[in-house]
Formats: structure tokens, sequence, C-alpha cells
């Protein structure tokens, strides 16, 4: 018969073997591939949210987890990504383990899509007000609502408003003719709604994951990483994921960059400015936008404040030909862009008709520099300011794979081991 001493030592051979199984069971497989303070660095430095970068750590074995409140005030800390010597100070080495592993990584991203059915929507508006001019018929306003995530993209709509009554019938019966991937039906007294077939929203979802992927394929392959593999991601039964697999890379920020840099390149025709702000600029036009205009802001460069430029571009991405780095002789650089017939021809009437007239180089909605055309050269553009080489190199290696039909976003990441 036992005795509450036999049952006591039983409990303690218990409690202690709950104890001591982890550690040399579960405990040693989670060593044998934990987390290199290099792999959380390259982590964070990749934008991966803190929520995700504090899972992975738990799930490594190490021997501190930090709290999300601590990973946000490292990664605001200073001007950059969390330092290795701050990763160091906030999670001890295990004490017997070797800290040791890879850096092969894979990073999962969101094609936002919305971004490319908001294009099509806008060129569909200045389709429609074009159409609208040469058919004499009037109209008080024309705009759409604006989606902000991807599950909310197929719900893109148009409206336009003011529409007399006596041209309502043509506008139903001429809209539906000329412009066949929108949908029109009547919503109010002169209002009308237009909705995206879901053909079309399917189709354009498509073209944009296909251009993205293949653009960031040409981006890495410039970069030197030829082993890495960008495709679309199945797992989540998501159309707009792409899994991005890298071997070791030293500069995994710099990779990072290539990813989610948009791309879009437009030389725009400067009507006004600079301004020192968009209020004041508005002002001079009573607070009212003039047709065929839009507004961007110089924040760098030899420049700053608010330019109203023209909407429709002189040359755009798609006219390049090429785009190189070279130094500008002044401890400088520069990237020289050669452009094809089109943006050659583009530019030659651009000097013609509007002779002395200043260009802004846009570069994803911002305003790198305004300057003039060299006379009598077309086929080629330099776009100068750049401080350092790598700079000129990366703003040169993006021009030339072309611009993403749609922005990206980081979900999650996962670091490998050797």
């Amino acid at each position: 018969m036992r005795t509450a001493a036999d049952v006591a030592r039983l409990w303690v051979f218990l409690v202690l073997l709950a104890i001591l199984l982890p550690l040399t069971g579960a405990g040693q497989q989670a060593a044998s591939r934990p987390l290199t303070f290099q792999q959380i660095e390259d982590l964070v430095s990749l934008g991966v949210p803190d929520l995700t970068v504090h899972d992975e750590i738990g799930a490594r074995g190490l021997a501190f987890v930090p709290d999300l409140a601590l990973l946000a005030s490292l990664r605001t800390k200073g001007a950059g990504p969390m330092t290795l010597a701050d990763i160091t100070a906030l999670i001890p080495k295990v004490s017997g383990r070797q800290i040791t592993g890879g850096r092969h990584w894979t990073l999962v991203l969101e094609v936002q899509v919305q971004d490319a059915i908001k294009t099509a929507a806008d060129r569909m508006i200045d389709d429609l007000k074009t159409q609208m001019r040469d058919w004499h018929m009037d109209w008080t306003s024309v705009d759409r609502n604006d989606p902000q995530t991807v599950a909310e993209a197929a719900n893109i709509q148009i409206k336009v408003s003011g529409i007399a009554t006596s041209g309502r019938h043509d506008f139903e019966q001429r809209v539906g003719a000329a412009l066949g991937d929108w949908m029109v039906a009547r919503a109010g007294e002169g209002l009308y709604r237009l909705s995206l077939r879901p053909e079309v929203f399917h189709r354009l979802r498509q073209s944009a994951v296909d251009g993205v992927v293949e653009t960031l394929r040409r981006r890495v392959v410039a970069l030197g990483l030829k082993e890495a593999e960008i495709r679309r991601d199945d797992s989540e039964r998501s159309c707009c994921n792409l899994a991005c697999l890298f071997p070791p890379v030293s500069d995994p920020a710099r990779v990072k960059e290539m990813l989610f840099t948009v791309g879009v390149f437009r030389l725009l025709k400067v009507k006004e400015g600079p301004f020192p702000s968009r209020e004041e600029l508005l002002r001079t036009h009573d607070g009212i936008l003039p047709l065929g205009t839009r507004l961007a802001q110089q924040v760098s460069g030899s420049g700053h404040g608010w330019y109203l430029l023209e909407r429709e571009a002189v040359v755009t991405t798609r006219d390049l030909r090429d785009a190189r780095p070279a130094t500008a002789g002044n401890g400088t650089w520069l990237v020289t862009c050669w452009f094809n017939d089109k943006g050659a021809n583009n530019l030659a009437h651009f000097a013609q008709a509007s002779y002395g007239d200043r260009l802004a180089i846009v570069f994803d909605g911002t305003v790198l520099g305004v300057q003039k055309l060299e006379p009598g050269i077309f086929e080629r553009f330099e776009i100068r300011g750049f401080e350092q080489e790598r700079a000129a190199a990366d703003f040169a290696l993006v021009l030339r794979s072309g611009e993403l039909p749609a922005s990206t976003r980081a979900l999650r990441a996962t670091v490998g081991y050797q």
C-alpha cells in the first residue's frame, strides 16, 4: 500500500518528466534548426509584420520571445531596420546550442490588383469624357469609387451625373455600344453607374498578376539572382498571391525595394509651378483643378514644391528602349534613357509645339526633377541628381525591367536553412 510520501515522490517524478521531455526530445528538434540572428534581421528588414516575426522567433526554440511592443520600439528606433546589435541584445543565445544556419528565404506577396482595376477605370473615365464631348453631350461630373483592398476590387464603379433628359437614351445606347467592357445602369435622375463586367474583371486581374510575375523576374535576374523563383502561390486558394523564393543574398533590403517599387515613369509637361503648397496652387484656380491636368509634388533633388502638370504624358515607361547609369562628372550620377521611335517622335513633337517649356520627371507619382529638352536631341534623355552610384544603378534597373501593373505588399516571410 502506497504511503503519502510515495505519492508525493511520484508527483515529483511526473513533474520532472514533463519538464525534461521537451528539453531532450522536442527541444532538441527545435534546437537542431534554430533561427539565426541574421535570419531574424532579414525578416525585419524585409518589412514583415511584427506579429509574424514574433511567431517565427517563438517557433524556433529560442530562449526568449520578445513581446510585440518591444519589437515595434526596436523597429522605429533610428532611421533604419532593426540592427544585429539590437537583436543580439534582445534574444540571448540559448545555453549549449550552436546557432548556425543558412539564409535562404521565402516572401509571400499579395498583388494589389485593385491598382490595375482603378487604372482601367481611370482610362475609361478619360475615354468617356472624350466620347461625350464628341457626342456634344452635357454632363456635370464623372468620377469613381476607390476600392482599397483586393476583395473590394470587383466592386469598382464609375458614376456619371448631370445627363440631361433629352440625352439619356442617346447616352445609354452609345455608351453600351462604344464601351462594351462596362455595364450601364440608371441610378437616379440624370445619374448613371457603370460597373465592370465580371469576365472583364477576371481578365484584368489575371493580366495584372501575370504582369507582376514577369516584371519581378526581370528585376531579380538583373540583380544577379538567377536561382530565385517567383511564381503564383496556390496554397491559400488566392489568385493574387505570389511566392518569391530566394537564395542567400547579402542585401535583402535591396531585393525588397525591387519587389515593392512600382516603377511608373512619366515625362509630363509643366503647366505651372512650383508652389509652396497644394492649397496655394489650387487657390490660383479657385480651388478647381483645370481639365486635363494633375498635381504632383517634388520632395527631393534640386527643388521642392507642387506642380500643375498636363495629365497626358509625353513619354511613359513603355516608350523606353534602355536606361543606364553614368557619372555626371561633379561627384553625382545620372541615368541616360533611350527611347523607341514612338518616344522619340513624341519628344520631337513636344519640342516643336512647346518650345522652351519644361518637362517634369515623375516617378511613382512624385516629381524627381524639372528640366528642359536638349535642342535637337530626342532619342535620349538624361535624369540627373543621383548622389550615389547605387541609387542611379537601381533606378536604371527598374526602368529597364518595366513598371508593375499593380503594387505588391508582403503577407509573410520565412527563412530556410543550409
